[in-house]
């Protein structure tokens, strides 16, 4: 598995991660705008913080792989401790917060909307639609 991650330090590889990042946080604000319409803040500040959490997500896995390469214990024990922090983040912010809990969800969605995008994307490249 670890070998299979050295095409991610290229440079296009740099450029895709990066594009999922930029595109993450667009479609966050796309989400944050629409959610201005129901004038909530508890469902805005609950799809923010499901948002950034998503994103933060990434970016820690990103920087966690690009260093995996040369550090496999550490690798595994640093991507260990991130899951166990993401999980009590989230158990925290479920339980003990109030947070709206679909706009939560819709919010932790974020990362996978944009690495889903950036698929069909790479997909119709590949077949020569776009």
């Amino acid at each position: 598995m670890i070998w299979e991650t050295a095409n991610l330090i290229q440079p296009e590889g740099k450029r895709l991660l990066s594009g999922i990042e930029r595109r993450g946080l667009f479609i966050l604000a796309v989400f944050l705008v629409a959610s201005g319409f129901f004038r909530s803040f508890w469902l805005s500040s609950s799809l923010a913080m499901g948002g950034v959490i998503s994103m933060f997500n990434f970016w820690g896995l990103r920087t966690i792989i690009e260093k995996a390469l040369n550090t496999r214990p550490r690798f595994l024990l640093a991507l260990f401790i991130k899951f166990l922090l993401l999980l009590g983040v989230l158990f925290l912010l479920i339980v003990y917060a109030n947070v709206h809990k679909v706009a939560f969800a819709v919010g932790l969605s974020v990362a996978f909307i944009s690495i889903t995008w950036e698929g069909f994307k790479g997909h119709r490249k590949a077949n020569g639609e776009g």
